[in-house]
């Protein structure tokens, strides 16, 4: 498909969940986003978005305000960038996937409490991850 993200989508204020998977969609996210009060999936994995990973945050979070009480976020493979912002602790994520992006910087310490599966060095994570002794990694 390609372009950016799609406009139409902003007058569907009951959708719950929105799967963008592979599309070539391009530029930063909207910023009416943040307003799909009933949206707790979002999942633009695999194409080529692009801004400040804070800036995303921003927008994102008052996704967690949904009847579910959390969101699950899925930007894995795209081109987000930038440090993770402190702020992201104060955000209800159940899921957060944010591999294979150009995520700098020190991982706040809100992050590193957060439950989360245990390395496994036998799996290709695609890039990029982070450990909580404040390093990324490259796998």
């Amino acid at each position: 498909m390609g372009g950016p993200f799609p406009e139409g989508i902003k007058c569907l204020r009951n959708l719950r969940t929105i799967d963008v998977v592979s599309n070539a969609f391009s530029g930063p996210i909207p910023e009416w986003i943040g307003t799909l009060s009933n949206l707790h999936s979002l999942n633009i994995s695999e194409n080529q978005f692009s801004e400040p990973f804070a800036d995303f945050l921003r927008k994102i979070a008052p996704l967690q305000n949904n009847p579910l009480g959390d969101i699950a976020i899925d930007i894995f493979g795209n081109q987000f960038y930038g440090d993770i912002p402190d702020f992201i602790g104060e955000i209800n994520f159940r899921y957060l996937d944010v591999s294979a992006n150009q995520l700098t910087g020190r991982v706040p310490d809100e992050v590193c409490n957060w439950y989360v599966e245990p390395f496994d060095p036998s799996v290709d994570y695609g890039g990029s991850f982070f450990d909580c002794n404040d390093e990324w990694v490259s796998s």
